[in-house]
């Protein structure tokens, strides 16, 4: 009978040992694992916060009007020669300030805006020539349809 008991402590104690092995092994792996893992988390939280900018950008920039096309009619009808010293469009209209040696190619430019669809109106603010370099200088605006 003492040489049951005896057995069965020392089956237990041998159990004991390799569970407590096993066990040992799984934890330091299970560590290992997630040391390695930790900076993937901070990756996926940098990724959603990416993603969430990207939705505020999309959109902020679907609610703006876009302007290519307005800004496509102002560009389309310059004419080489021309230096373009400020330019403001708006989905309202345009202010144009620029510069150039030949009064020809201002009024060409004149009469293709005034010909252009989309634009109702033409103001000529202004247009100097420069004394000392015989340059002009014209500042207009113009009003989109």
């Amino acid at each position: 009978m003492i040489f049951g008991l005896v057995l069965a402590f020392f089956m237990l104690l041998v159990l004991n040992v390799y569970l407590d092995y096993r066990l040992g092994k799984a934890f330091t792996v299970m560590e290992k694992e997630y040391f390695r893992a930790l900076p993937l988390n901070n990756i996926e939280e940098e990724y959603i916060n990416v993603a969430k900018r990207a939705d505020i950008y999309f959109d902020v920039t679907s609610g703006r009007p876009l302007l290519k096309d307005k800004t496509n009619i102002v560009y389309d009808n310059l004419l080489p020669g021309i230096l373009i010293k400020n330019v403001k469009i708006t989905r309202d209209g345009f202010t144009l300030a620029a510069q150039g040696e030949n009064v020809v190619a201002f009024s060409k430019v004149l009469a293709r805006f005034i010909s252009e669809e989309s634009i109702s109106k033409i103001i000529l603010k202004s247009a100097n020539l420069s004394p000392h370099d015989g340059v002009y200088e014209v500042l207009l605006e113009g009003v989109f349809l």
